[in-house]
């Protein structure tokens, strides 16, 4: 199920064309998108609210960080499991830096190796 907020309509729609199995969320209300999340078994997120609204439910989450600092901004209710470039800027908080390599550096590779490690840690406790 793919969340989005205002002003990212269009770049879900990109996201879901690569998608083999997804669906985009109607338009939510913070509430609603709770309850989504809430029903799901894990999330994959930047470090945003949606992430700490799933940390404060307990749902465990795949974390992409760019100019956050991971060690003021990880989730601490659930489990975890965190996707960054290893950069000397890491953590500069800069919205918007004119060279995000913290951003641009996050392969699909990387996201899917913490993907399949959070689904493995899943089915041991299932």
């Amino acid at each position: 199920l793919l969340l989005w907020g205002p002003g990212e309509e269009d770049l879900v729609k990109g996201i879901l064309k690569d998608c083999e199995t997804a669906v985009i969320a109607p338009k939510t209300t913070l509430r609603d998108m709770a309850a989504l999340i809430e029903n799901g078994k894990f999330i994959l997120s930047p470090e945003t609210g949606p992430l700490h609204i799933a940390d404060s439910l307990g749902i465990p989450s795949v974390v992409l960080y760019g100019p956050s600092n991971i060690e003021i901004n990880k989730p601490v209710k659930s489990p975890s499991f965190p996707v960054m470039a290893n950069l000397d800027c890491q953590g500069c908080y800069i919205r918007n830096c004119p060279d995000p390599k913290c951003l641009e550096e996050i392969t699909s590779e990387m996201v899917i190796t913490e993907v399949e490690k959070l689904i493995t840690k899943l089915n041991e406790t299932n």
